[in-house]
Order: structure tokens, then C-alpha cells, then sequence
């Protein structure tokens, strides 16, 4: 989930929002301010970064010769370096141009394929909703978390947004490296908004908020994990132990008769790993019907292969051997004159 292909970019790039009920003028002040720090490498007006919380949509229609067709279409709308600083791929065409009335589209590919199209030169020119024309055509990129699958989406031109994205240059790529320039971010808005909260956020870490369910999930689970480990070597050990001083005559006799040290711990341990080896049987199925199901929520997913739960037995027999084993390896190094005698 976090390192799957978005089809944006998200290093080095900050986003703040500023009040909406403010006037205009305000933004276009801060926007001056910005412009003055040489550590922007890229600005951007717009309205949301193409990955976020909220949403906007409509309902397009297009005429394909034959009939009309309706799609709900997401909006994204930014100034002209919006799918530059996102580095948002351009596969066709051209970039929406700073025009006062709204009347170009960039698509992408999803809505291209609704429409009909399946190169992307062939959309070019197209008319939808009426009075827009599809000017070029982008990579698909994902609006919405991985739960869902990549929408029809249109950005559009728009110089007026309430939010600012920025590239900020770094020479090493390290957030530390970022901090001079946050500070005189911060001290532009101060200058435009001193009554109100100066709040950035790091696009790499609004990421890891879609996700927030699972993160948490995942922590509760390894902690699951490890309880449940430690309980049951702990059984193990207590039930090896009882066993061995069960069989200690047992084993004194074997050794004097000329059995070896691994004799003696594959006669103790064999009866254990099998037990854990029918647990892991019984186990792995049910596992992976409550894995496969909590995996349907994704429209993006992982495929269950064999090597996990392979690996997973394994493991499982491993630290059942080596658990097992700090009893039958001193059961097996004894002295068979002390066992014959033990009562």
C-alpha cells in the first residue's frame, strides 16, 4: 500500500490550504510571498493534491455518434504546473492553457476507455458535457485510497485555488534539508494569516493516513503473534519437560544399548513436530480464508501465494525445535548410569 506506483510523485512536495472565507486578494498575497523563497522549486495553485480525503464529482455526458453516455467523472482542477509538480505523466496532447472561461479537459486514461478509446491520441478533440474539449490525455493516476479502484477523472484549469502545492528543493533529499525553507513558509503565512493556524503537510505522510486502520491493525497483530508464540513455546517446554523426565529410565537404557545424542532428540522431538505440523494443517486453510476475505476490501491487492504459508510452517517447526530442544539435548547428553537410577 505504501509503495505501490500512485502514478504521481509526492517527494519533496508540501501542501497548505488556506481559509476559504478569506478574500481572494489574501491568496494571491501569500502566493506573491511564495514565489520570493528560492528554495520553491515548483508552485502550484489548486484545489486538492491528486491523492486525498475529500472528493469532487459530476455527471459528464458524451455523444459518441451512436447515443449519449453519462459517467460520474472526478474533478481535479490546478494551475498549469499542476501535473508538473505531481509529475503527473502526460501521454497525449498537450497541458490545459491559463484561459479565463473553462474550456479545456485533461482525462485520463480510465475515462478515455469509458468514452470508447483506446489510444490516446484518438480522444484528442473530443467533446464532452457540451463544451469541453479534451485536450490531452494523462496517465492514470489514483485519487482515492487503494480500497478503490482508479477513477474517471478530468483536471481543469483553475488559477484561483485555496491551496498551494510546492516542490521544495533539497540536495540530499532529507527532510532536515527542508527545514529553512518550511520556516520561511511559515513566516509568509504568518504575514498574510497571522490569526490563523499555519498547518503543512508532507504529501509522503498524508499517504500513510489512508491507511491508518491497517497500521494499527498490523501493530496488534505482531503483538497477537508474539503472545501466542511465547504461550505456546512456553507449553512446548513445559510439555517436553514433563515427557523427558517421564522417559528418563527410558533413555538411559537406549543409551546404554547405543543410541546417539540425535537418536535420543528425534525420538523426543518427533511426537512434538508432529503436533505442531497437524496444527499448522488444520490452521493454514482457515487463514487463509479470513486473509482472502479481509484482502477483498482493496480493489489493489496481494496475491496469497504458497511460499507464505510454506514458510510460515516451517518457521513454526523451527522454533518448535528449538524450544523442545533445550530439554531432550541435556535428556540426551546425560549420563545413562544417573538415568537408570532416577526414580
Amino acid at each position: 500500500m505504501l509503495n505501490k506506483d500512485l502514478g504521481f510523485s509526492t517527494d519533496s512536495v508540501v501542501y497548505i490550504s488556506t481559509p476559504w472565507q478569506e478574500k481572494v486578494e489574501k491568496r494571491r498575497a501569500l502566493k506573491n510571498e511564495l514565489k520570493q523563497i528560492p528554495e520553491i522549486e515548483i508552485l502550484s495553485v489548486h484545489g486538492s493534491p491528486p491523492l486525498s480525503g475529500g472528493w469532487s464529482s459530476t455527471v459528464m455526458d458524451f455523444d459518441n455518434g451512436k447515443e449519449i453516455v453519462n459517467h460520474n467523472v472526478y474533478l481535479k482542477d490546478g494551475d498549469t504546473t499542476y501535473i508538473r509538480l505531481y509529475n503527473i505523466q502526460l501521454l497525449a496532447g498537450r497541458n490545459v492553457l491559463p484561459v479565463d472561461t473553462i474550456s479545456e479537459y485533461l482525462i485520463n486514461e480510465k475515462y478515455m476507455r469509458l468514452l470508447g478509446f483506446e489510444e490516446p491520441h484518438d480522444v484528442l478533440g473530443k467533446i464532452v458535457h457540451k463544451k469541453f474539449t479534451i485536450v490531452g490525455v494523462v496517465k492514470d493516476f489514483h485519487t482515492q485510497s487503494l480500497h478503490s479502484e482508479i477513477t474517471p477523472t478530468v483536471i481543469k484549469y483553475r488559477s484561483e485555488g485555496s491551496g498551494f502545492g510546492m516542490k521544495i528543493f533539497t540536495p540530499a533529499n532529507k527532510i532536515a534539508d527542508m527545514n529553512p525553507a518550511i520556516q520561511k513558509i511559515e513566516a509568509a503565512w504568518k504575514k498574510i494569516y497571522p490569526d490563523d493556524k499555519f498547518e503543512l503537510v508532507f504529501m509522503d505522510d498524508s499517504l500513510i493516513r489512508f491507511y491508518e486502520a491497517e497500521q494499527r491493525t498490523g501493530k496488534l497483530t505482531r503483538v497477537a503473534t508474539c503472545i501466542a508464540i511465547l504461550i505456546s513455546c512456553l507449553g512446548l517446554f513445559g510439555l517436553s519437560s514433563f515427557t523427558v523426565i517421564q522417559r528418563t529410565k527410558e533413555i538411559g537404557i537406549r543409551k546404554v544399548m547405543g543410541a546417539t545424542v540425535n537418536n535420543i532428540m528425534f525420538l523426543l522431538s518427533k511426537d512434538f513436530l508432529k503436533l505442531v505440523l497437524m496444527g499448522f494443517i488444520l490452521s493454514a486453510p482457515i487463514a487463509y480464508y479470513l486473509m482472502d476475505k479481509w484482502l477483498e476490501k482493496f480493489a489493489y491487492r496481494m496475491d496469497l501465494a504458497a511460499w507464505i504459508f510454506v514458510v510460515s510452517g516451517v518457521v513454526s517447526l523451527v522454533i518448535a525445535f528449538i524450544t523442545i530442544s533445550f530439554r531432550t539435548v541435556n535428556a540426551a547428553k546425560s549420563d545413562p548410569v544417573k538415568s537408570l537410577r532416577y526414580e
